[in-house]
């Protein structure tokens, strides 16, 4: 009996181990995401690389303009969608959403029911008082996994919107 108590205790620690929260307030804190306002939404993508590698413009050549797009709008709609009170939107805003991408991945699961490209993102994301121009709260996302899809555009962009449905639950 001990020994079946003890395995279920080690399996148990194994599982939480790898579930760890990839995005963490490093300064500030969450309280804006309770208040019934609104935000605009920048990402900058400048200092993105691919893989660590080279720069994400490099990598993704002419659509590079194409899925930067396509990644803004599916980050605020799975912002938009997870968030009870805040909501992103365009004109007039409370707070500003700056969303900080460094770097950008995509590998292929096959250890799951349903294969497919999927990818991950780091960076970091700052909300910015617009009035008073003060940080409310810094996090830090590390590789942020996300979309699984058979086409590439697709799961970025599904990954782009985990990236704001995540922001959304800090």
């Amino acid at each position: 009996m001990k020994k079946i108590i003890f395995t279920l205790l080690f399996v148990c620690t194994c599982i939480c181990s790898f579930a760890g929260n990839p995005m963490k307030v490093v300064n500030g804190n969450n309280k804006f995401l309770k208040e019934d306002a609104t935000a605009t939404v920048s990402i900058d993508w400048s200092q993105a690389q691919w893989n660590y590698e080279k720069p994400l413009t490099d990598q993704w050549g002419d659509s590079y303009q194409k899925l930067t797009t396509l990644g803004e709008q599916a980050f605020i709609e799975g912002f938009n969608e997870k968030s009870k009170k805040l909501k992103i939107q365009e004109g007039d805003a409370k707070y500003r959403i700056e969303v900080k991408i460094s770097n950008v991945d995509k590998f292929y699961s096959v250890m799951s029911l349903v294969p497919g490209n999927k990818h991950k993102v780091w960076g970091k994301i700052l909300v910015v008082d617009i009035q008073t121009g003060t940080t409310v709260c810094e996090a830090d996302f590390k590789e942020l996994q996300g979309g699984r899809d058979f086409s590439i555009d697709d799961s970025f962009a599904k990954c782009m919107k985990d990236l704001g449905k995540a922001t959304a639950k800090l």
